[in-house]
């Protein structure tokens, strides 16, 4: 007898009223509310089928493919937030997100059960061809097929800006779409406590962190605190915060046939300065012909994500 997830009933998941009350449609509810009986034979899957392949990154998350379509995520970092965030923009946009079967909380983890999207995360689709081998040519993806990726993810990111415009936070702030903070592993092992206030108070706590690194490189470090100091002196000039995926990184972006067809990891999902969704897409290093089809859709690097990349590798070295 397999007894891999022996354990107790599945714990009840304290439902955040906001997210039903104002953001999740009523016939997406009982995703949160999954009869005891599916939660066991999605754990008798999860036992039998284990793959248990590890998250890239810091995003310290397991999966399991079901071998049935569906892919079930847990781990420490993974939050309701995330789940919430994923039926959300499903639910609001066009954009092609997973869609989430249930959701339920099992030995103190969380577990979302959603759709396993065929394709190619873009970070390994430019590197190697459709057999998995490593490639200096095209890849699984042509010159002409980055170019329409790119303009895909300017959409995307319009989507959610649009969703922010119809859905606007009851008070300026910076951090989770509910009102909470961060839980976006960029900040590494130092997420931030409580939401920001105000854009100069999102400065000043990166300004904080990095100071003991402020060798690391002298102009972005000047530039960074140029950024706390004016816009806390000039407040109604720093922008509006966006409401944004956080992390839109090539390995977040999975591809087929020369498209987008899957946006995933939304535990980042929030509001942010206007900047920081192109932290996603420069903060890993892609070949020069992705550099180019990104500056052809967007124009060049901004000298404010410039900054904030040097700031996070010093932190990283640090």
């Amino acid at each position: 007898m397999d007894n891999t997830f022996a354990r107790p009933m599945p714990d009840a998941i304290p439902v955040q009223k906001v997210w039903f009350a104002r953001y999740l449609p009523p016939e997406t509810h009982d995703i949160f509310k999954p009869p005891p009986e599916a939660i066991h034979d999605t754990l008798r899957l999860m036992a039998k089928d284990y793959t248990g392949l590890e998250g890239a990154g810091s995003s310290q998350s397991t999966f399991y493919n079901l071998g049935d379509g569906r892919l079930v995520k847990t781990g420490h970092r993974t939050s309701l937030e995330e789940a919430y965030a994923m039926v959300f923009v499903r639910a609001h946009t066009t954009i092609p997100v997973p869609k989430v079967f249930m959701v339920f909380k099992y030995a103190g983890l969380v577990h979302i059960v959603m759709e396993l999207v065929p394709g190619t995360a873009l970070r390994e689709a430019v590197y190697y061809d459709a057999d998995g081998a490593p490639t200096t040519g095209d890849g699984m993806v042509t010159n002409e097929q980055l170019h329409g990726i790119m303009l895909q993810l300017r959409k995307i990111v319009e989507e959610l800006r649009d969703l922010g415009r119809r859905f606007p936070p009851t008070r300026l702030m910076l951090g989770s779409l509910s009102g909470g903070r961060y839980t976006n592993t960029y900040f590494l092992e130092h997420l931030p406590s409580a939401r920001f206030e105000s854009i100069a108070d999102f400065h000043a706590y990166w300004l904080k962190r990095v100071h003991p690194y402020k060798n690391m490189d002298g102009d972005a470090y000047e530039h960074l605190k140029r950024l706390a100091r004016d816009s806390a002196l000039y407040p109604s000039e720093a922008g509006v915060p966006k409401l944004t995926h956080g992390d839109l990184a090539p390995r977040n972006i999975i591809v087929r046939d020369g498209k987008i067809v899957a946006i995933v990891d939304w535990e980042t999902f929030g509001w942010y300065p206007d900047f920081w969704e192109n932290m996603g897409i420069h903060n890993e290093v892609m070949p020069q012909r992705v550099r180019d089809a990104i500056e052809r859709v967007s124009g060049k690097m901004a000298e404010v994500t410039r900054t904030y990349i040097m700031v996070l590798c010093a932190l990283r070295k640090g």
